[in-house]
């Protein structure tokens, strides 16, 4: 099947963005996040065009390379790895520079954007173990046991999960979850198992924790392109951050804390 110029057009910026992504981390840069997210929402929507199988093949090629980068306290880094069988997420020992250890198995479902808690004990990331494509948030130990789904799958209302991310005392969860087909923002309290929509308005994703453990920005449509907003979970109060371009993938820069 061949497609013409303007059936590719939509897409050859998002598949420009995933190789740009995947050179940065060849050259060496020190951490890079979600270097390559193979079901980003953007690239998903490849599949509603019909040309899921060239797509899926142009990035297939890239087989290999690594796909996500987590650190916990700088000693151990966590990724994703694509091999023909799947994708898996392997931790290795920067400090002795040994000891790659594979943490998952993948028997052709993808496990992909892993991130460590701010203890550095357990380890989220996203999965399609339950089939089809269906990816969820799964959390595990840092040494890959005791591995389980971390939202409740509601069948039929919720659809796949994505980008999960600590809150910086690691009692919650962020994701961004797709509802009636169009990705918004939630959040998980772990120790109570409940899940909270926080938005509901426009196409809401990639979310990323503040360090104050109180706002948490994420991308957005809803002013009719990308851009980041900002929400305050205690309040609800939402505000648009960017208003140039298309952004994606927000991160905040760390607290600093001053020494004596």
């Amino acid at each position: 099947v061949r497609y013409s110029e303007e059936d590719w057009q939509p897409y050859r910026d998002v598949l420009h963005e995933v190789y740009a992504e995947i050179w940065k981390l060849r050259d060496g840069e020190p951490v890079v996040l979600r270097a390559v997210d193979f079901y980003n929402p953007a690239i998903s929507d490849w599949r509603e065009a019909g040309i899921e199988p060239e797509c899926t093949a142009a990035l297939e090629a890239m087989n290999g390379f690594v796909r996500d980068v987590a650190e916990a306290d700088g000693a151990t880094m966590v990724f994703a790895k694509m091999t023909v069988e799947g994708t898996d997420i392997y931790s290795y020992d920067l400090a002795d520079d040994c000891c790659l250890q594979r943490l998952t198995v993948g028997r052709l479902y993808d496990n992909l954007s892993p991130t460590y808690s701010p203890d550095g004990n357990r380890i989220a990331f996203t999965s399609t173990r339950l089939g089809d494509g269906f990816a969820q948030i799964y959390v595990m130990s840092a040494d890959g046991t005791g591995q389980e789904i971390l939202a409740p799958v509601a069948w039929g209302v919720t659809g796949a999960s994505f980008a999960p991310a600590w809150s910086p005392d690691g009692l919650s969860v962020t994701f961004h979850r797709y509802v009636n087909r169009i990705p918004q923002i939630f959040v998980m309290d772990l120790a109570t198992r409940t899940v909270r929509q926080l938005t509901s308005f426009g196409r809401n994703t990639d979310p990323a924790w503040a360090p104050d453990g109180r706002h948490i920005s994420f991308v957005s449509n809803r002013s009719g392109s990308r851009q980041v907003w900002i929400i305050d979970i205690k309040t609800s109060r939402v505000r648009q951050l960017t208003r140039l371009g298309q952004a994606r993938m927000p991160a905040w820069s760390p607290r600093i804390v001053e020494q004596n």
